[in-house]
């Protein structure tokens, strides 16, 4: 795993059972992002991350304020010229961001003024005063509404990690996922349990895991199937070029470690074609109350 040094903004490669602690990065991107080459061939590397990546040098600085030496971030930690690199890469992304201790997500389009949230406040009690319970209400709906919540890799990222920390554009704390575990269950439709990691992945069904990811978006329409790899604790080959087949990869390697039968539970409104299987999460918006039930016996494809 290639990490980055929180202090001089170097790479440095550690082994996967020598890992220091660190935190990890989850946002999304914009045109103005570090690419690898450029930090691993820069000569003045600090100068030109300090003036140019803001957003960068924020995760390093509050990694820092952390106690943590180094950070991973998807757009300079990976050499995506690499293919078998990426291939890893996506493959191991999950269990990276599960064995952080701090995951910082990063709202470029929630202003900075934004005041710290939490569920009590989003919630308030009748005793509230009226002024609080509106503000509130404009700032719990700039937060819902963050472009973050929209993204496929981003579910993954928000239900690996323990530690969660949300962070407006000027990198000023709104809130975790431990304080706002309620509100983010609502615009996401995640598992509370889940979220908390009280209740285990496998105990979700796949058509409600898949349910979660419905109307997400992504650059690439395989990354639909590839961002859900480690939330089925599947791993494949990343083939890009092969659109919906990668969905449909996903679904048959699903098949071949569960008997879970809401894999089947699609909806057919969402559907072009009368097909057993889905073509994309999306199939899978209605399925957000469906469960396992049962012992089913198996099934195979022919």
């Amino acid at each position: 795993m290639r990490l980055l040094d929180a202090r001089t903004y170097k790479l440095k490669e550690f082994p996967d059972d020598a890992l220091p602690p660190y935190a990890i990065l989850s946002h999304t991107w914009t045109e103005n992002e570090a690419s690898f080459e450029e930090l691993h061939h820069a000569s003045k590397v600090r100068v030109k991350v300090n003036r140019v990546y803001k957003k960068l040098a924020g995760a390093c600085f509050q990694a820092r304020k952390d106690g943590l030496d180094w950070l991973w971030i998807d757009t300079c930690c990976i050499n995506k010229d690499s293919s078998g690199e990426w291939t890893e890469a996506v493959n191991s992304m999950y269990r990276w961001y599960e064995n952080s201790e701090a995951c910082y997500v990063f709202l470029d389009d929630l202003e900075g003024s934004c005041p710290v949230l939490s569920d009590s406040d989003i919630e308030p009690s009748p005793q509230s005063r009226e002024s609080l319970s509106q503000r509130m209400t404009f700032w719990s709906r700039a937060f819902a509404n963050c472009r973050w919540f929209t993204r496929s890799w981003t579910l993954p990222e928000l239900i690996a990690p323990r530690r969660v920390k949300f962070y407006g554009k000027t990198w000023r704390l709104v809130g975790t996922k431990a304080t706002l575990v309620r509100t983010i269950a609502r615009i996401t439709g995640v598992d509370v349990g889940v979220l908390t990691h009280y209740r285990r992945l496998t105990s979700v069904s796949v058509a409600q895991r898949f349910s979660w990811a419905a109307n997400r978006r992504c650059a690439r329409v395989e990354d639909r199937a590839y961002s859900l790899l480690g939330i089925f604790g599947i791993s494949m080959s990343i083939l890009y070029g092969e659109g919906n087949r990668a969905f449909a990869r996903l679904q048959e390697e699903i098949m071949r470690f569960t008997v879970d039968l809401s894999i089947f539970a699609l909806s057919v409104e969402t559907s072009d074609n009368n097909e057993l299987m889905a073509e994309s999460p999306d199939n899978f918006s209605d399925s957000k109350d469906i469960v396992s039930w049962g012992r089913p016996q198996g099934f195979h494809m022919t």
